[in-house]
């Protein structure tokens, strides 16, 4: 696969999941699924970037300018979190809570403040792996396949192509590839993953 460098290459290579025309510009196209591709190419991304441990993903930063202090030893502290964070991955020896644009962490000596692991959204194609963008066009041709292509046995195909993504990228982090080790909380294999005509993402297990 030639290096995709665009949101539109990544929508195109969706659209030829579902035997679907190609657009020229995923901004502005104005054919109906073009439409239904904007509509859908930002929840897809999100969805693939957030649910699953991608080593180029991967961020740590210290939490060392809280918003809120304690004013007993032991109490909780309150950080702002960085404006690119999907997800928080871990906050190694400490019991914390994610709150909207926070997170509360407790157990804290300012003598060494916490480390917080966290996946931050990325919206370069080009700097994503060959494992995180065929996850991420699959996953957005099963969101578009019922608007587009109106078909039971399409929209069947794109799911199977997606699981097939997601079982491609596992195989190569069991093997020893890229991938580090996942987080207990995050599940590769089993899990399907689309959307219904209604376009509401589901998730079956």
């Amino acid at each position: 696969m030639k290096n995709v460098q665009t949101s539109t290459e990544v929508a195109n290579l969706a659209l030829g999941v579902i035997g679907a025309y190609r657009i020229t510009n995923l901004e502005t196209d104005d054919q109906d699924y073009a439409r239904t591709l904007r509509d859908n190419y930002g929840t897809a991304v999100r969805f693939v970037q957030s649910t699953y441990p991608w080593p180029e993903l991967y961020k740590e930063m210290t939490l060392d300018s809280p918003s809120t202090i304690p004013t007993v030893d032991g109490g909780y502290y309150r950080f702002p979190l960085p404006a690119d964070i999907l997800t928080i991955r871990d906050i190694p020896g400490h019991v914390y809570v994610r709150e909207g644009k926070d997170v509360t962490v407790a157990g804290i000596s300012t003598a060494a403040w916490p480390i917080m692991e966290y996946t931050a959204e990325n919206n370069n194609p080009d700097q994503w792996s060959t494992y995180l963008l065929e996850c991420t066009y699959t996953r957005l041709a099963v969101q578009i396949a019922m608007s587009v292509a109106e078909s039971d046995a399409v929209y069947a195909m794109a799911e199977n192509r997606h699981i097939q993504a997601l079982m491609n990228a596992n195989k190569a982090k069991s093997g020893g590839g890229s991938f580090v080790a996942r987080p207990s909380n995050h599940t590769w294999n089993g899990v399907r993953t689309g959307c219904g005509s209604s376009g509401k993402p589901r998730r079956r297990i």
